[in-house]
């Protein structure tokens, strides 16, 4: 297992050189989705909020100073807010870092349970004579 928790089944050493890349790119993968996960939730989302409370400004001046075509087009805007955007994106990330974690969990197991029919196997082997008579 790696130490991002990618779980591999070295069946030699050294490792394959085929393998290494593998690897790496998983681990970076997940490196960037927690970063763009631990971005978004603690600046981005401040940032959002922020956005949000200008646009909000900005629509009730025009309704103060009677632009009556901008104040229309601000009321009629039916985009969702900056912040909205990023918490459903904060929570997309953080079910795909779930789903990477549940994934590597998966296929350590998987590859535990090949390990120990493989230990098993071996046992066999060892107990039984090419002759088949158990000596």
């Amino acid at each position: 297992m790696t130490p991002t928790g990618v779980p591999f089944l070295r069946l030699r050493k050294p490792q394959s050189p085929r393998l290494s890349p593998m690897l790496r790119w998983r681990q970076l993968r997940f490196e960037k989705t927690l970063t763009l996960y631990k971005d978004f939730a603690e600046e981005g989302l401040r940032e959002a909020e922020e956005e949000d409370r200008w646009e909000a400004l900005l629509a009730q001046q025009a309704r103060d100073e009677a632009a009556d075509v901008v104040a229309r087009r601000l009321a009629q805007d039916g985009s969702r807010s900056y912040a909205t955007t990023i918490r459903d994106l904060v929570g997309e990330l953080k079910n795909r870092l779930t789903r990477q974690r549940e994934d590597n969990f998966a296929r350590a197991r998987a590859l535990m349970k090949i390990v120990e029919e493989e230990e098993a196997f071996a046992a066999i082997e060892q107990h039984s004579s090419p002759l088949g008579d158990g000596t």
